[in-house]
This record gives structure tokens, C-alpha cells and sequence, in this order.
């Protein structure tokens, strides 16, 4: 069950050495890339916990900043109390990411910046009075009241010692976090400041001007940040042309732009600060209080206690007998465990909310593993509205292992989707072996979740869920399939040599794309075939079958093979001679104890030897040269529509051999008609009008070309086979023939 796999993932996360980075809320400085460059701030906390700000410096320091291969030591408290939570940001203690697109504040919300008045800071205070001051302030006066008038009190006593015990109430009235947040708020402007001007800060710190930075001054930094705002936009005409348009004044041309212009006018500068943008991290040095640390999260008192208050938001404590206690969800963290609130299904055995936890009950630990494993397990690739999660199975599996594994799987999946060449069906990348990729020995399972994608409010959804598919098995499943595209396409490449470009390696995906989707041409009368929800919902159904090999029979492909060949007809380009590698192929991996066993029940049907030998004799009206120049879009592109019974079928086949005659072509068929003559009245079993369609098709666009000279072998050896005589000679023939197979494969 991946629940199982889910816990285990995170109790090897939670154990790991820097555990901190998998956790849920808590997130991590993000690295510098080409579109975003981060500016860390140190500022170092004094021994009373104020700020020195005579001491703020760069962070350029690798080892705290982190690379590619080493984790970063910068981290701050995403507070949330549900993923759907979406009140205003909320500071508590720790380091801040200060984000700005725009002049749009995006995590921590500054006095300065945020008209609403909305500052991180306030808004946990405001959090907190509604959560637990007002309810111990009206607690505490009802106990006042039953004291002075001497009643017994002792019940709303243990409220009040209850409402003590409440983690919120824990963390708040901690004396670090109290002394903290105390000169957080007597300090707050010049902090603020700080962030808010981080683009005039960074200038001045790089420059060496540490001493020209007056944090008293919000005016001077602010002007100083909107004249580097200028300078960014005021390069090229696009820039200008934003600026001019940000002023709001129609008096001023982009020739008249200038700093003289802008530097007194407090309008022009206020509108301009909407084009501020900053990505800032501002990490607090606590080395030199008496937490005697460098970083928020090394005081474990605290990070408990702020673990305890998620775990407290998400699940509530219950008796299941009178000696044990354990959690059950009254929020929804994981998808696969439901939260029985209002808003939900009570899905618990006996319908009440009472009886939760016999759908699920977890220990402590338990639940911490959830918020550390949820981010990880929520990971997979996509197909359409699909998607497949893959999560690793083995013993003594550590958090190296995990990532490890994560890391290999992106890497795979980017080469399967980049690789043209890549024979190998690109949903079982996973299985993919080269130098570049690590298989951990340890790995011998997994965990294969199909889920419908949520969306920007709303989760994933589990559909199917396959346990514990051994590893091994999926090897066997990937080389099968990758034979079968191997020989597949190396088949059509021989017979359509005349195309020019080149030919796209045969997989699922894509071949369950072009049978299943819907045909749509192009301005340039290009016809192409669209996934849609028909598709995604068949892919659904099919794909946790060829993950297990229980893929053995699938009914509707024949039908939209034909219906997608006769759209193509109708519309003027024809791809039956593509599509029907990918029916072929779809066909041949199906798990039958024959190899192709259903594929080729298909073309030994009397159904499909009698559409062959009618699509032979209508060959005569194929191409530009037809003397019946809407045959094929009129009679060819509605097949099935012409020959849905067998009745209809024979008419079709009167109809058909009158064209011939009518057009002094019958000379060319009369064999042919009297052979399928002979084929209707031996006729047996039921008629299916689309292996007849498929026949058709297959003769009526025959490709005429000469054989190959593996081909020719082919015939040679199955001629001679039987001839003891000729042993030797038959087997240097097969020889040969191996390795002309080898050398089309390379």
C-alpha cells in the first residue's frame, strides 16, 4: 500500500541529517539560476536580540548558500495551517525570503509595501489573539467571576491549563520567541526598510558603503531604490516605453525620460515603485545570543514545539481503548486519507466521525513522517491529465537512496522524451541503464500511483494503484517492449524508405496518441491526431496493465485505427501506412501466450482476407490517375459506413466490380473477384466490418517496392528449410542473416 511506502519514505527523511529541507512548510533559499538571482543578507542578533545592523553583510559563502550537490544552510518557515489555506502570509520567528514581481508583494508583506496593511509580522499576532487570547481572556474573566462568587471553578481551570498546553500557546509565549518578536517589532521599520530597499541595500554593500546605509532614513533608500529601477528600464525602448506608461503622463515623450525629471516629483517616483522587483533572503545569525546559534532551526526546543503546531492543525488526539492514544486527521494531508470534516464524506466504518479512526490512526511519529515524506510522494511525470507516481521499495532504504533515485528518475525521463532514438518505451524510463544513472541495489520495488491531476486549489486525485511491482519485473516488461518497438520500426523503415524525414522510434505514448486521438488538419491540409479525454481515460485503464503485463486484449483500438485511417483519407493525406505500425505495435505487446497472437487472429479472419482482396480490386481507383477522381474521399474514407453488415459488404463488392466494368478495368481483377466469390460463399463465423476495413486498407495502399535483401533471405531459408542436404548452406543463410538485422538495428 503506498501509504505504507509513504511513511517509511519520510521516517528515513525525518532521521536523515539535514531532514529540515523535506519538510512540508519549511523551504529552503532557492540557488541562483539564469533567470533568478537570489541577494542573502546576514544580520547578526545580539546577545538581547536586537539587530546589529552596523554589521548586516553579503552571504556569498558556498557552504551556507549551497550548490547543485551541496544543500544549503538557509531555510524559513512557510507557516501555513492547510494547503488550502489562504490567509495573509504569517511571520513567527527565523529567517525571511522577501520576493517582490512588480511591485507584488509574494511572501513576506511588509508596512511598506502592502496597502492593506496586511505585514506578516501583525498578522501572526492577529492569527494568534483569534486562536487563543481571546478564548484565555474569556476563560480566565469566567474564573474570575466563579471565584468572587465562591463557586467551584476547577472545570474552566483545566481549560485554561489546556489552552496552556496548546502548541500555539507554547511557541508564542516561549521566552526566546517573545524576546525575539519583541525587538522584531521595535525594530520592525528598519528591518522592513532593509527588505523594501533591498535593491538600494545590495548596491551599497557591494560598493563598500556599508556606512552610507541609514535605515532611519526610508525616504533617501527609497528614492535611491526607485532611481536603480529607473536605470534598469531606461535602456532600450521597450524599457522606455514601460516607464512612460507606468508615469501616467502624456506630456512627457520617451526622449524627455530623465533622472532630473523623476528624482523630484513624488508621484512619478511612488508609480514607478510598481515596477520594483527583488528576491531577497535575509537570514538572522542567533551565534551570539544565548541559543549560542547560527540558525533558527539548530534551537530543537523551538522546531518541536512549531512541528507540534502543525501536527496539532492537521489531526486530533483520540482514545481507541483505555490505554492507547493515537492521531486521526481532521484535515486532509495526504490524499488517500479523508478529513471527515463538514465539507467531506464521513467514508469511516459505521458513517460517524467517532468511529475515523478505524480508517486510519497514527502514532506521533507517524504523522511527522507524513509532512516530511508529502512533497516527495506528490512527485511523478505526466500524460496529459494523467499522472504516474513512482515511489521506491527496499530494506534499510535512507534518504540518500530516495533522492538518489528522484534524481535518476527526472534524468531518465528528460533523455526518454529528448532521445528520438530511444527504442525503449518512454513510461518505463525508469529502467533505462547508462553510465549516467545510479541503481541502487537496495531499490527492489515500487509503488506505481495513477492519479488525475489537480489543479491550483485542488489535489491530486488517486485512480489505480499498483504494490510492490518488483523491479525485475519491470526489466523483463521494458526489454519486451523495447524488442517489439525495435523490430516494429525498423519494419516500417524499410517500407516507408521513400519518406524524407526522419522517423519518429515507436512507444506507448505515442502510438496510443495517434490511435486514440482525435484527427485534427492543419492551414497546410497536415492531419494530426490530438489527445483528448477518450484518451486519457482508455490510457488510464491500459497503462497499470502493462506496468503488471496483464495487458492481453483491447478492443477498441481496431475500431479507431480505422476511424482515424478513414479521416485521414477524407481530408487528402493519407496515414494508414503510418498508423498502422502503431495499431501493429500496440497489438504485439499485448501479453498473449502467442507472440502477436491477437494480431495475427486479426489478419487470419476470413473478415480481413476478404476486405484484402476487395481492396486489391478497388486499387484500380487509387491515386491521381483514377478515372473516378472522388473515389477515395467519398468511397474509400467511408468504408465502414459502406460495408457495415455483410450484406452490405457483397454490395459494395457488386458495386465496386460494375465500376470496373463500366470503366474497362475488369481484365485486371476477374481473378481476384472470383476468388473473394468463392471466399464470401465458404464464409464462416461472424463478420467484423473493421478487420474487413483493415484488409482493405492494407491492399489498397500497398506500397510497391522490391524486396530487401534480408527479405529475400527470409524467403531463401523458409523455401530450403526442410532440406537436410542443405544444412550447412542454411545455416551460413541464417548467419548472414543475423547480422544484416544487427547492422539495420545499429
Amino acid at each position: 500500500m503506498s501509504l505504507d511506502t509513504v511513511l517509511k519514505i519520510g521516517n528515513a527523511f525525518r532521521k536523515s541529517d539535514n531532514g529540515l529541507k523535506y519538510f512540508k512548510y519549511i523551504k529552503n533559499c532557492p540557488l541562483d539560476n539564469d533567470k533568478n538571482v537570489v541577494f542573502r543578507l546576514n544580520l547578526p542578533v545580539k546577545e538581547d536580540f536586537s539587530f546589529d545592523f552596523d554589521n548586516i553583510s553579503i552571504i556569498d559563502d558556498e557552504n551556507i548558500i549551497g550548490t547543485k550537490i551541496t544543500d544549503t544552510k538557509l531555510y524559513q518557515l512557510d507557516f501555513k495551517m492547510s494547503d488550502n489555506d489562504t490567509s495573509p502570509k504569517k511571520f513567527l520567528w527565523g529567517d525571511v525570503h522577501y520576493e517582490v514581481i512588480e511591485g507584488k508583494e509574494l511572501r513576506y508583506k511588509t508596512e511598506l509595501g502592502d496597502k492593506d496593511n496586511n505585514s506578516s509580522f501583525d498578522n501572526w499576532i492577529t492569527f494568534y489573539d483569534k486562536k487563543i487570547k481571546e478564548e484565555f481572556e474569556k476563560i480566565s474573566k469566567k474564573i474570575a467571576d466563579l471565584e468572587a462568587n465562591k463557586k467551584d471553578f476547577s472545570e474552566k481551570e483545566a481549560e485554561l491549563d489546556k489552552l496552556k498546553s496548546n502548541a500555539i500557546y507554547k511557541f508564542h509565549n516561549h521566552e526566546v520567541i517573545a524576546t525575539f518578536r519583541k525587538s522584531y517589532e521595535t525594530q520592525r521599520l528598519q528591518i522592513e526598510t532593509l527588505l523594501y530597499n533591498a535593491l538600494a541595500i545590495e548596491k551599497k554593500l557591494r560598493a563598500n558603503n556599508l556606512k552610507e546605509i541609514n535605515l532611519g532614513n526610508v525616504e533617501s533608500l527609497k528614492s535611491e531604490t526607485v532611481k536603480i529601477i529607473f536605470e534598469q528600464f531606461n535602456t532600450d525602448t521597450n524599457g522606455k516605453k514601460k516607464l512612460l506608461k507606468v508615469i501616467s503622463d502624456n506630456n512627457i515623450t520617451t526622449e524627455e525620460l530623465s533622472w532630473e525629471l523623476i528624482k523630484d516629483n513624488d508621484k512619478y517616483q511612488e508609480n514607478l515603485l510598481s515596477l520594483r522587483s527583488c528576491n531577497c533572503f535575509l537570514h538572522f545569525d542567533f551565534s551570539a545570543t544565548a541559543l549560542n546559534k547560527k540558525y533558527w532551526y539548530e534551537a530543537n526546543e523551538i522546531l518541536d514545539i512549531i512541528y507540534e503546531i502543525f501536527i496539532d492543525a492537521f489531526a486530533e488526539k483520540v482514545k481507541i481503548d483505555e490505554n492507547t492514544e493515537k492521531y486521526v486527521f481532521n484535515k486532509t494531508l495526504y490524499k488517500t486519507l479523508c478529513s471527515g470534516d463538514g465539507k467531506n464524506d464521513i467514508q469511516f466504518p459505521g458513517f460517524s466521525n467517532a468511529k475515523k479512526y478505524k480508517s486510519g490512526a497514527f502514532d506521533k511519529g507517524e504523522v511527522s513522517d507524513l509532512f516530511y515524506a508529502i512533497d516527495y510522494a506528490s512527485r511523478g511525470f505526466g500524460v496529459e491529465d494523467i499522472k504516474i507516481i513512482i515511489l521506491p521499495l527496499g530494506e534499510n532504504l535512507v534518504a540518500k537512496d530516495y533522492d538518489e533515485f528522484s534524481k535518476d528518475m527526472r534524468s531518465k525521463r528528460e533523455d526518454s522524451i529528448n532521445n528520438k532514438n530511444n527504442a525503449s518505451d518512454d513510461l518505463l524510463f525508469i529502467m533505462n541503464e547508462g553510465e549516467n544513472y545510479t541503481d541502487c541495489e537496495n531499490i527492489v520495488k515500487f509503488d506505481v500511483i495513477f492519479t488525475k491531476k489537480g489543479g491550483a486549489t485542488s489535489p491530486d486525485v488517486d485512480l489505480i494503484e499498483l504494490s510492490g511491482i518488483q523491479k525485475s519485473s519491470l526489466k523483463i516488461i521494458k526489454n519486451r517492449i523495447k524488442e517489439i518497438g525495435s523490430e516494429i520500426f525498423n519494419k516500417r523503415k524499410r517500407e516507408l524508405s521513400y519518406v524524407k524525414e526522419e522517423l519518429k522510434m515507436i512507444n506507448t505514448t505515442w502510438a496510443f496518441s495517434n490511435i486514440l486521438g482525435i484527427g485534427q488538419t492543419d492551414n497546410k491540409g497536415d492531419v494530426k491526431f490530438k489527445t483528448n479525454a477518450k484518451y486519457q481515460s482508455h490510457l488510464l485503464k491500459t497503462l497499470p496493465k502493462i506496468y503488471s503485463a496483464t495487458y492481453h486484449q483491447d478492443d477498441l483500438l481496431l475500431p479507431r485505427f480505422i476511424e482515424n485511417t478513414e479521416y485521414s483519407v477524407r481530408q487528402g493525406d493519407n496515414k494508414y501506412n503510418f498508423l498502422k505500425y502503431d495499431f501493429e505495435f500496440l497489438s504485439s505487446i499485448q501479453n498473449t501466450n502467442i507472440y502477436k497472437f491477437n494480431y495475427m487472429k486479426i489478419l487470419n479472419s476470413y473478415s480481413y482476407k476478404m476486405g484484402l482482396l476487395l481492396g486489391d480490386m478497388a486499387r484500380n481507383f487509387a491515386g491521381e490517375s483514377s478515372p473516378i477522381k472522388s473515389f477515395e474521399k467519398n468511397y474509400v474514407g467511408n468504408l465502414t459506413r459502406r460495408i457495415g453488415r455483410l450484406e452490405d459488404f457483397i454490395d459494395f463488392k457488386n458495386d465496386i466490380e460494375q465500376k470496373l466494368i463500366m470503366h474497362e478495368k475488369v481484365n485486371y481483377t476477374r481473378k481476384i473477384s472470383t476468388d473473394l466469390a468463392e471466399l464470401i460463399k465458404e464464409y464462416q463465423g461472424s463478420y467484423d466490418k473493421n478487420e474487413c476495413a483493415f484488409g482493405f486498407f492494407e491492399s489498397y495502399f500497398k506500397i510497391n517496392r522490391k524486396r530487401t535483401l534480408d527479405e529475400d533471405l527470409k524467403l531463401l531459408i523458409d523455401k530450403h528449410k526442410d532440406n537436410k542436404e542443405q544444412s550447412e548452406a542454411i545455416s551460413n543463410l541464417q548467419n548472414l542473416l543475423i547480422s544484416l538485422e544487427s547492422e539495420t538495428q545499429i
